[in-house]
């Protein structure tokens, strides 16, 4: 039996030993699951500091649900430093979860580092289309964002779907609220069946 499994089924008896038993067997995966379902933020955080300084030591589960669940819980954490946002940023950029890195990278504010991701192309999993577009209004005063969002637009139409124009709408308006009035109108006639 597994170390989670045993985890789960000591919990039941007795959560303290439960923990103990977690933390005696490096089971930090475990551990970062069990309190971001238990909504202790700040306990997500602690232990995520000492893996971060023990790294070569601990295996961080790479699966994006468990990392979506603990990049919110780091994200609503009063403890959280830059040196956890960057560490998380790190594992999830390895993964290409760069969804992820968009949410970590705003709430850092290293532009620079997100710069890095506006070339990523999006799918419908791990970098969504909403998160493109957050990253590129995030990002809608750099010329490279602006001419991201300009093809971005245009691929989106190309899909031909609702929720493909819906996104180029979205973009679109981005759009608008960063370039001159004449490379608006410019643009507009390239999208009037989208705006």
């Amino acid at each position: 039996m597994n170390g989670d499994i045993k985890f789960k089924l000591y919990s039941r008896i007795n959560e303290e030993e439960a923990i103990k038993f977690a933390e005696r067997n490096q089971l930090y995966s475990v551990l970062l699951e069990y309190y971001c379902e238990k909504m202790k933020m700040d306990k997500v955080t602690d232990i995520l500091t000492e893996f971060a300084r023990k790294e070569e030591y601990w295996i961080l589960k790479d699966d994006f649900y468990f990392l979506r669940f603990v990049t919110d819980s780091v994200l609503k954490s009063k403890a959280r430093s830059e040196e956890i946002l960057r560490f998380l940023y790190g594992k999830c950029h390895s993964q290409e979860y760069y969804g992820l890195c968009v949410d970590i990278g705003i709430e850092m504010g290293d532009k620079e580092l997100l710069k890095k991701l506006i070339d990523k192309k999006p799918d419908y999993f791990l970098f969504r289309h909403e998160s493109k577009i957050k990253l590129l209004s995030y990002l809608k005063d750099y010329r490279e964002a602006q001419k991201e969002l300009k093809m971005f637009v245009e691929s989106l139409v190309n899909q031909k779907s609702n929720y493909d124009y819906e996104k180029a709408v979205e973009c679109a308006l981005v759009l608008r609220d960063v370039i001159c009035l004449k490379e608006w109108n410019q643009s507009q006639k390239n999208y009037k069946h989208v705006c």
